[in-house]
C-alpha cells in the first residue's frame, strides 16, 4: 500500500506520477508482471502487438520465456499442451 501527503501537487495526475515513481523505485513489479502475463494468456494476440522484452520481467522471466517461446513455436496459448510440455 502507498500513502501520499502532499498539500502542493494536488489531483489524480500528481498522485498517479508519484505512485509509479514509487513503484519503480521499488524496482519489484511482480504484481505488473503476473498481470501481463494473465493478459496475454487470455488475449494471445497481444503477443503480436507489444514488442515485451525479457528484461521487462524479473520475478516471473522463467514463466515469461516459456510463454515467449511457447507462443513463438505454436502462436496460441493451449493451456492443456502447455502444462504437458512443462512437465517435461
Amino acid at each position: 500500500m502507498l500513502e501520499r501527503f502532499n498539500d502542493l501537487e494536488k489531483g489524480k495526475g500528481f498522485a498517479l506520477k508519484w505512485a509509479f515513481n514509487q513503484i519503480f523505485k521499488m524496482n519489484k513489479n511482480y504484481d505488473l508482471e503476473l498481470n501481463i502475463l494473465s493478459c496475454l494468456l487470455q488475449r494471445p494476440e497481444l503477443m503480436e502487438n507489444h514488442k515485451l522484452k525479457d528484461e521487462y520481467f524479473e520475478g516471473y522471466k522463467n514463466i515469461w520465456v516459456f510463454m515467449r517461446v511457447f507462443y513463438e513455436k505454436y502462436k496460441t496459448f493451449d493451456l492443456v499442451l502447455m502444462v504437458s510440455l512443462a512437465k517435461n
